[in-house]
């Protein structure tokens, strides 16, 4: 039996995490576990630093954003705890995801990142994929950082109209 709070809400993260089957921003854990009244965001934070600390989950970046997936060990003490977890909050989890899989999954597809080439400007690698399968990548020169921040940006805004437009083009 669970003997924490902090040890409960970290077992609630990794079943988040589990049920889902894609990295999750902060964003994306927080608007279920602290929406829903589960816990702070404090908490929350606290419980994310601990489970990457021990191992029990993975923190990836790219430049604008972490995100959490849970590893192996994480699995087996998920599979080992899961009967402290409430029907309740199993149910609850299962719903959210349910009602918000798509938007889930679909920004966990969307990645933009830039490199420096030396004296040549930045190139931009855009790119979106649906279940690890990629839809598009795209790669744009641009001749300085501003401008390769703000095609990331927009490319997280925008790459479901960009990708009509290629497709329409090319079709």
């Amino acid at each position: 039996m669970i003997d924490s709070s902090l040890s409960l809400y970290k077992l609630m993260i990794l079943y988040l995490l589990q049920q889902t089957a894609v990295p999750l921003s902060p964003g994306q854990i927080s608007a279920f576990v602290v929406g829903q009244d589960y816990m702070t965001w404090f908490r929350m934070q606290e419980a994310l630093t601990d489970l990457v600390g021990t191992g029990l989950v993975t923190a990836g970046t790219d430049p604008h954003m972490t995100y959490y997936e849970i590893t192996e060990d994480g699995l087996a003490d998920l599979k080992y705890l899961l009967g402290d977890l409430s029907a309740e909050f199993k149910e609850d989890v299962r719903s959210y995801l349910k009602a918000n899989g798509y938007e889930i999954r679909s920004e966990a597809g969307i990645t933009a990142n830039y490199r420096y080439l030396a004296s040549e400007g930045y190139v931009v690698d855009c790119a979106a994929a649906e279940n690890g399968v990629p839809v598009i990548e795209l790669k744009l020169h641009v001749p300085n950082e501003a401008a390769a921040q703000k095609a990331c940006d927009r490319w997280k805004r925008e790459h479901a109209a960009v990708y009509r437009e290629v497709v329409q083009r090319l079709l």
